[in-house]
């Protein structure tokens, strides 16, 4: 399977890296220092594994890269609507495109874009940062894509995917049903990178002071009761589970929107917070928690 990771960032960078590092046949597409470090010295992983993984092709140009069968879109969502228009010479009669962004409004951009039928619809579990041009930081050993066709159901391709991540190192979960995929995330950043960005605390404050703790998880049930109406099926356990994980999360540990909100970038608290309160509002489902964690940080939504 000839595979195009789009964007090399914390996440697509990492995945690209492990892809490329077990042999498979990789492309990045990258820009700037980003891309000049990739081709000198490929994808560098550190902290909880340590590995180089260097991609057959580095590029900023998709055309040099040709038809694929899989693209890995790694880069944020407030970026894709304009990517999906650049992505012509990447695809192939039969070429897949997995969804890698958070929030729930990816597959359906990209759906929109190029046909509901070549859309996975993914979500990343990984907890990695930059530490440079062509250097990712993983953080924690976690690492792991869920996915499953837009259209629902089973498919060849799915299941293919899944063996080429596990013989690349890392979980690849195909499941049938989409919208369960994306909410076990969704209902879980809503709730719990809404509350840190909001008080500006890690999760450390969170687990200990009462009114964090009790706000998130009040985000949390109203997260969980959107995703009821909308018709996503989460496990039994998931709220119990759910929340004993970010009870024994590491104290230091901080959401991705409370890092980009200390160093000033673009928030995706839109496509996060804004998005559980437009999906409730269409079900009339009562989000006072979610829609007070957007109105304090839309603010910063652009930035410092």
């Amino acid at each position: 399977m000839r595979i195009a990771v789009y964007g090399a960032g914390a996440v697509g960078g990492f995945f690209g890296a492990r892809l490329a590092a077990a042999g498979q046949d990789v492309a990045v597409i990258a820009r700037g220092p980003q891309l000049e470090a990739i081709r000198a010295d490929g994808l560098r992983v550190t902290g909880a594994l340590d590995l180089v993984g260097r991609p057959g092709i580095a590029t900023d140009d998709p055309a040099q890269v040709g038809p694929v069968d899989l693209i890995l879109l790694g880069i944020k969502l407030y970026d894709l609507q304009q990517v999906t228009t650049t992505l012509a010479p990447l695809i192939g009669p039969d070429t897949a495109v997995m969804t890698l962004q958070n929030g729930i409004d990816a597959p359906v951009l990209v759906a929109q874009a190029l046909g509901p039928e070549r859309v996975l619809a993914g979500v990343a579990y990984v907890n990695t940062v930059l530490g440079g041009p062509g250097h990712i930081v993983a953080r924690a050993p976690v690492q792991a894509i869920e996915y499953a066709e837009y259209q629902d159901g089973d498919s060849d391709r799915g299941r293919a995917i899944s063996a080429i991540c596990a013989a690349s190192g890392f979980d690849g979960r195909f499941d049938t049903r989409h919208l369960d995929v994306l909410w076990r995330k969704f209902c879980l950043l809503t709730a719990f990178s809404g509350t840190l960005a909001l008080t500006r605390r890690d999760a450390g404050w969170i687990q200990q002071d009462g009114a964090a703790w009790a706000t998130m998880v009040a985000a949390f049930d109203e997260a969980l009761a959107t995703a009821a109406a909308v018709g996503a099926r989460l496990p039994a356990d998931y709220r119990d589970g759910t929340l004993a994980r970010l009870k024994a999360m590491p104290g230091g540990a901080k959401s991705s929107m409370l890092e980009d909100l200390e160093a000033g970038r673009r928030l995706e608290v839109d496509l996060l917070n804004g998005a559980l309160v437009r999906e409730a509002d269409k079900h009339g489902v009562p989000v006072p928690v979610q829609r007070a964690i957007l109105a304090a940080l839309r603010p910063f939504a652009g930035g410092a």
